[in-house]
């Protein structure tokens, strides 16, 4: 019996052995496979995001964008990718420390991740260069929301005790207008941060003529920036005179730049690179504060002209109405002696918003004109829903009516129809006193040209008031 026992206890001891060993071998066994798992999702975490900021990397990035594009196709909407880069960010980390260098990148990390979308993707592409990607956005939306993302990366951080603001540079390209599929797309948007870092311009969209940028027009971006503060830009005018007894009603403002090495520049030379980046707000901006203070001063001599500036579809923001009128209220200027000279294309951009933005505004008093009507942008039927007072005839049909049977016929069309609607029409590009007799005997109520005078300095603009010769 008693061995019996002993054997019993045997078995039993080698049983709870067993099972203690089994529970042993098992936990570590569970622990290692819940390192390895751990481990695994960590490498995996890492192979697809920046370790630094925990950012998407650029492998992510990648494959977010490819969806984005799939998801839109399907939907029907576009797509924005943007590259941004910090600017100056070699000075923090030269000045405070590769450390607080890696604390400043954190920072803006979360910024840009706070003030987006959940649907967007913000990445890190390496340095101080990060991607973004949002879907089902707009081209006439996105800059509100860069500036948005700059107001926000810009905002003081502390580091090492000392407060630091950053500024950055954006470049982005809209699918599908700019590219039609990913690789594309990218390589567009890269070429558009260069071209803005290269310019110092905050904002650069992608566009055909952007690979043909070279260093010397670049450079004429940077120059053109100090230009709009420093006092190199100057304003000639042409006059505007009543098509029947050729009395100067107005002038339209012109721009000029007045280059140290190149000397007068046209607006053709400058214009496009300016709305091709961020520096037509500033221009127009400058064009407009110049234009109507040169009104108000000839206001006691001559209270009756009025002032016509070009606008452009890059300044249909929706803060453009409250600050026309804020100018208008600073130079003490009717409303209705401004006119703001509108493009067809800026419609077709965006018809709903300008249509609101040109209602709000036409409702204060102030002129709007649908300039260079007759590129084919506005179709007849809708001209007369469009909240505008004059129509101004494309200089390219004037110019060609003399010869030209049907430019005539079209000039002819648009006046009548003009007149049909209660619109004054403005012909410009008059050069002959043929052509004048022309648009005399078809209506036109206003012309403008080199017959009359070429745009000419403030101090020379006045004296065309008495000069304008009347024909016998």
């Amino acid at each position: 019996q008693e061995q019996h026992d002993s054997l019993s206890r045997l078995r039993t001891a080698l049983v709870v052995g067993l099972v203690t060993l089994w529970l042993v071998l098992a936990t570590i066994v569970w622990g290692v496979g819940r390192r390895l798992r751990a481990t695994s999702q960590r490498n995996e975490f890492l192979a697809l995001h920046d370790p630094l900021t925990g950012l998407p990397n650029r492998v992510l990035y990648a494959d977010r964008v490819a969806s984005a594009l799939a998801a839109s196709g399907r939907a029907g909407t576009d797509v924005a990718l943007v590259v941004l880069d910090l600017d100056r960010f070699k000075e923090v980390n030269d000045t405070l420390g590769h450390r607080n260098g890696d604390e400043f990148l954190r920072i803006v990390a979360h910024r840009l991740t706070t003030v987006l979308r959940p649907g967007d993707t913000v990445a890190r592409l390496g340095g101080d260069e990060f991607g973004i990607v949002l879907p089902g956005v707009g081209a006439e939306t996105v800059e509100l929301i860069l500036r948005r993302l700059q107001d926000t990366v810009g905002q003081e951080a502390e580091l090492g005790g000392v407060a630091v603001t950053a500024e950055c540079s954006l470049g982005y390209a809209m699918w599908p207008s700019d590219a039609d599929h990913a690789d594309a797309l990218v390589q567009r948007a890269d070429l558009a941060l260069y071209a803005a870092k290269a310019a110092r311009a905050s904002i650069v969209r992608y566009h055909a003529g952007i690979d043909e940028f070279d260093p010397q027009r670049l450079g004429l971006v940077a120059e053109l920036r100090r230009a709009i503060s420093g006092g190199d830009l100057v304003l000639h005018y042409q006059p505007k005179v009543d098509a029947v007894t050729r009395e100067v009603v107005g002038f339209e403002a012109l721009v000029r730049w007045r280059h140290p090495v190149r000397g007068l520049i046209p607006p053709a030379d400058f214009i496009p690179i300016a709305e091709s980046t961020g520096l037509i707000g500033p221009l127009t901006q400058w064009v407009v504060d110049t234009a109507l203070a040169q009104l108000s001063a000839w206001h006691r001599s001559q209270p009756q002209l009025v002032m016509a500036v070009n606008i452009s579809a890059r300044n249909l923001r929706d803060d453009l109405p409250g600050w026309i009128l804020n100018r208008l209220a600073a130079h003490r200027v009717k409303a209705h002696r401004l006119v703001l000279e509108i493009t067809e294309t800026s419609f077709a951009t965006d018809p709903a918003r300008a249509t609101l933005l040109i209602e709000e505004l036409s409702a204060a008093g102030v002129v709007v004109s649908l300039d260079d009507f007759g590129q084919g942008y506005t179709s007849l039927g809708s001209l007369g829903h469009l909240p505008v007072s004059e129509l101004k005839i494309d200089r390219g049909f004037v110019v060609a009516m003399q010869n030209n049977p049907e430019d005539r016929a079209i000039v002819a069309s648009v006046i009548e129809l003009g007149h049909h609607l209660g619109l004054r029409v403005v012909a410009e590009g008059v050069e002959n006193e043929a052509v004048c007799a022309l648009l005399r005997d078809l209506g036109c109520d206003t012309m403008q040209g080199y017959l009359f005078s070429p745009p000419v300095p403030a101090e020379e603009a006045l004296s065309l008031i008495d000069t304008i010769p009347v024909p016998a």
